[in-house]
């Protein structure tokens, strides 16, 4: 009981932290003709914004993928640069995309090491955003577009917020309360899962995606706040944990989902890292401001990504001024966490490399 009390506390403590830095963060306008559109700079992919009124519904948010090769790439905000690090070394290069669109929201990394990244744009033609999938070369920096409202057939994009790979090279969308498959090369787009495609509960506000090894999708939802398993081959839905399956610590905001190498789930979740029995819901404090040592990650700490010796990465902005990084300005750092002891280590970054 003292325990849960504690608990409260420090995410009342945290939400309070929210509530600050959402004034600040950079974001982007949905389509209601309010917020704060971005549009595209030209080929160093940067953005500007021009307020016109109101609060954006979608912000900012960081991004990471570890390639094939076991490097880590992020996306440098508020820029829409990449940078590669060496996990070893902690050498970082800078990667500047020619000719992409828009402002980078999420990024995956394909088998031979191409980027796909998830941007939004402005559209002069309407207050309702761009949202466009494009593939950067590696070696080139050569960005291409592969789906946006008029590249691609299917369902057009709603408000995509993640991506992630799926086993046989497509790409996993998730778009308000619905799934997308994309086909890489060509764009096309179909629907997995939404309201009136497959059974089970009704997906609401989803925040990411993950893939299990048998191919089932995980995804966390907000709305109410949820993980989810799909059938990507019926669209047919269960819960795995909510607040009516599963023991332990009830969920608060969760935002990222990753599959460990036991095939447990790691659930990023308002500061804290829970990680949830795939099977009985069951739901375990792996790391918080109560338990492991290391800089407590920030609420929109959203991005995860598994290493290639099974540890957890997680990039983000720090809660704590103090713990802003080991550069000065950099808001975001990048993080190791054991699974075992819950320590937080951050993984420092030399200077970044041309």
């Amino acid at each position: 009981m003292e325990q849960a009390k504690k608990r409260s506390a420090v995410l009342l403590t945290l939400h309070m932290f929210f509530l600050i830095a959402m004034s600040s963060c950079s974001e982007i306008n949905t389509g209601d003709g309010e917020g704060t559109p971005f549009e595209s700079t030209g080929s160093t992919g940067g953005t500007k914004g021009e307020a016109r009124g109101g609060r954006a519904s979608i912000s900012s948010r960081p991004a990471i993928a570890v390639t094939p090769e076991g490097t880590v790439v992020r996306v440098v905000r508020p820029s829409a640069n990449l940078e590669h690090i060496n996990l070893i070394t902690g050498e970082a290069t800078r990667l500047v995309p020619i000719d992409c669109q828009g402002f980078m929201i999420d990024i995956v990394a394909e088998e031979d090491g191409s980027l796909v990244v998830l941007s939004v744009a402005s559209n002069p033609q309407t207050p309702r955003p761009i949202f466009i999938l494009s593939r950067i070369d590696p070696m080139t920096s050569a960005c291409t577009t592969v789906a946006d409202a008029t590249r691609g057939s299917g369902p057009p994009f709603g408000t995509p917020s993640a991506i992630a790979l799926a086993a046989d090279g497509s790409l996993l969308l998730v778009d308000g309360g619905r799934l997308l498959q994309m086909d890489p090369g060509t764009g096309a787009r179909t629907v997995v899962s939404h309201a009136a495609l497959g059974s089970g509960p009704t997906l609401g506000a989803l925040r990411d995606i993950a893939v299990e090894a048998d191919g089932h999708l995980v995804v966390v939802d907000n709305a109410p706040p949820a993980v989810v398993r799909v059938d990507p081959m019926t669209g047919n839905r269960t819960i795995v944990s909510d607040a009516t399956r599963g023991s332990g610590p009830p969920f608060g905001l969760p935002s990222a989902i990753a599959v460990a190498a036991d095939g447990s789930l790691l659930v990023m979740d308002f500061g804290s890292l829970l990680q949830v029995d795939s099977m009985t819901g069951n739901r375990t404090i792996v790391s918080d401001a109560m338990r492991g040592s290391g800089p407590l990650p920030f609420h929109d700490m959203s991005a995860m990504a598994l290493a290639a010796d099974g540890s957890l990465l997680v990039y983000g902005a720090m809660a704590f001024p103090a713990d802003r990084g080991l550069r000065v300005g950099d808001f975001e750092i990048l993080m190791r966490v054991d699974l075992v002891t819950g320590d937080r280590m951050v993984i420092p970054i030399a200077d970044v490399s041309p």
